[in-house]
C-alpha cells in the first residue's frame, strides 16, 4: 500500500487520519514497532526489486523479517531528529513552537506533527503514522524530558 507523503486538506482526511494515529497509539508498543517495520517493508522493498539481480528475487521471497527489531531501530534512528525539532536539549523540554500548538485542538496538533515529521524525517504518512502513534503513546512532555544519547 503506496501512501503519499501529503497531509489531506479535506477534515474528513484529517480526521481519519488523526484516529488512525491514535487507534494505533493505544496498542502496546511492540505493536506499533511492528507496524512500523512492516510499513518500512511495505514502502521500501519494491524499490530493491527494480535494481536487483534476478537471482535475489527468489532468496529475498524467502528471507524471514523481524518487522519489531525494524521498526525499533528506524525509531532509535529518528527518535534522534524528532528530539531536535520538538525539544529543547538544555531545558529537556518541548521548543515554544510545539507548546503553543498544543494549546489547540489535539487532532490540529497532531496533524501538525505529521506534518513536520513526513517533512524532516522525509518519510511518508504510512511511516509517520506508527512514528506519530509513538510520541502519543509517550507524551511529547515525556518524550522531551529523556534526550537521546549523542555520540561523541
Amino acid at each position: 500500500m503506496k501512501m503519499k507523503k501529503r497531509i489531506p486538506e479535506s477534515p474528513k482526511g484529517r480526521e481519519k487520519l488523526f484516529k488512525e494515529v491514535l487507534s494505533l497509539s493505544q496498542k502496546g508498543e511492540t505493536d506499533i514497532f511492528f507496524e512500523l517495520g512492516r510499513r518500512l517493508m511495505d514502502e521500501y522493498a519494491p524499490r530493491m526489486y527494480e535494481y536487483a539481480p534476478r537471482d535475489f528475487h527468489l532468496a529475498y521471497a524467502k528471507m524471514p523479517f523481524n518487522y519489531v527489531e525494524m521498526g525499533e531501530k528506524f525509531w532509535a534512528t529518528t527518535r534522534k531528529k524528532l528530539y531536535k525539532l520538538f525539544c529543547d536539549r538544555a531545558s529537556k523540554a518541548p521548543k515554544t513552537w510545539v507548546k503553543e500548538l498544543m494549546g489547540s485542538d489535539l487532532r490540529n496538533v497532531w496533524i501538525a506533527l505529521l506534518g513536520e515529521v513526513t517533512g524532516t524525517c522525509d518519510v511518508t504518512l504510512a511511516i509517520a503514522i506508527p512514528i506519530g502513534a509513538l510520541l502519543l503513546k509517550k507524551g511529547i512532555l515525556a518524550f522531551c524530558s529523556r534526550p537521546p544519547r549523542t555520540e561523541t
